[in-house]
């Protein structure tokens, strides 16, 4: 059967548009269940002040209202005072030395711009941080229970977010379209040709989710969306990995679909 086939353009329009809303929402929602899941945990609290207790005693953090805040003034000599208590004096002497800001006896150098200056203690603030506090159990403790609960809080978000986007809007709709393919004007039809069957969503819809939440680690996701994408440039139907799953190929809308109750029975015993 003669399948209408939309240009390739319009199929990466399509899915670009359906990918930007569900990690929009897969973040926005992502977001919102870190913040519940927080501020709900007995122990978040806690963890916190002991972290932020790290902090300031580095000297290079200050109590605020709202929590603790980087300090504004006198860096040489708080930062001389947090390499010492972590036995890291002479990794800061060095970084002086390499810097090309300082005279020998550790003075600034005339004529230094201010503002590089700073940049360099913001930056010695950073590796103190990475390098010295990341030696502390209350430090770790508080970053460890932060990533795990941001991702699990993507991980829902990003189920949510495709839950809605790619399989009960299709699913609530005609033809399986999708917001991205309701503007660029496509449908889904089963690979025979024919109407597709609502099931034929759900491994489109588990396919799609394994990629999307495989996004934030590392981008892995991009990379599988992005082949199953090139994919349909080595089939004569332009079908997507998750087209082959699914048995399903994506048509222009001017297509005429034949309802699965019309269809002879030598196609039902395809599917």
């Amino acid at each position: 059967m003669n399948i209408g086939r939309p240009t390739i353009l319009r199929r990466f329009i399509s899915g670009f548009i359906d990918l930007i809303l569900v990690l929009l929402m897969m973040f926005l929602t992502g977001n919102l269940i870190h913040l519940l899941i927080n501020n709900n945990s007995s122990s978040y609290g806690e963890l916190k002040e002991k972290y932020q207790e790290v902090l300031i005693e580095s000297t290079l953090y200050e109590k605020i209202e709202d929590g603790v805040s980087i300090i504004q003034d006198d860096f040489d000599e708080h930062l001389t005072y947090c390499f010492t208590l972590y036995g890291k004096l002479n990794d800061y002497q060095d970084h002086k030395n390499n810097s090309g800001y300082f005279n020998e006896d550790g003075t600034i150098k005339e004529n230094v711009d201010s503002e590089e200056l700073r940049d360099f203690y913001i930056s010695q603030v950073l590796y103190a941080r990475t390098n010295l506090f990341a030696t502390d159990e209350r430090y770790n403790a508080y970053l460890s229970f932060e990533n795990r609960t941001s991702n699990i809080s993507i991980l829902i978000g990003g189920f949510l977010s495709c839950l809605v986007f790619e399989l009960i809007i299709p699913f609530i709709g005609k033809n399986g379209k999708t917001i991205g393919k309701r503007i660029t004007r496509l449908s889904l039809v089963s690979a025979s040709g024919y109407q597709m069957k609502k099931w034929q969503l759900i491994p489109r819809f588990i396919i799609y989710c394994i990629a999307v939440l495989l996004i934030p680690f590392q981008g892995i996701g991009l990379y599988l969306l992005l082949a199953s994408f090139l994919l349909i440039f080595l089939n004569r139907r332009n079908m997507a990995f998750h087209d082959y799953i699914g048995y399903t190929v994506v048509v222009d809308f001017t297509y005429d679909i034949i309802p699965y109750e019309e269809q002879g029975d030598d196609v039902n015993e395809q599917n």
